[in-house]
């Protein structure tokens, strides 16, 4: 199936959109799944754990192809990136950059040392993290800039056209920036 023709939530079941049947239940095993992020064009979709693992599924045949070992603590987001690569951010306060055909870490990037509860891929080789937000180069693997204006931490993120980025916020607001 494109783009758009499935959702996927955190049990994990995958639904046909235009049916609105679910198509396969791909974790049942009891360990909470804390993020999830669809890769290569909806071919594969990537998991992250309480217990710190990320599985990779195969969406076509609906298995487990892969798992990684992530971080300590629970992996709370994830972002797929350019050039087959993979971000995880987790309880521990590290953002881990992944190889998804070498299977693994490439990069480990120190965050705010608050646990990393969003990240969102920019372009442009840019990935935002949460909290006191931050734009990481992912050429250069160091933080390029921070943007604060968030009273409380920031839970989701998201990347616009033209660059920009929107965050929402325990404070309850969504920032454009």
């Amino acid at each position: 199936p494109a783009p758009g023709q499935r959702v996927v939530q955190g049990t994990i079941e995958v639904w046909d959109v235009a049916s609105a049947r679910c198509e396969a239940t791909l974790r049942e095993n009891g360990v909470y799944v804390e993020a999830l992020a669809v890769l290569e064009a909806g071919r594969r979709l990537a998991s992250g754990l309480r217990d710190g693992w990320i599985e990779l599924w195969d969406l076509a045949s609906m298995r487990r192809e892969a798992a990684l070992r992530g971080p300590n603590g629970a992996v709370e987001a994830l972002a797929a990136l350019e050039a087959g690569r993979l971000a995880s951010g987790s309880e521990d306060g590290t953002i881990k950059i992944w190889g998804l055909a070498s299977m693994r870490c490439e990069a480990t990037l120190q965050g705010n040392g608050d646990p990393v509860q969003a990240l969102a891929a920019l372009g442009a080789g840019r990935l935002a993290e949460d909290g006191t937000i931050k734009i990481w180069g992912l050429a250069s693997m160091r933080c390029e800039a921070t943007l604060q204006g968030h009273d409380d931490c920031v839970f989701a993120l998201a990347a616009l056209e033209a660059g920009r980025l929107a965050s929402g916020s325990d404070d309850c607001t969504v920032k454009i920036w």
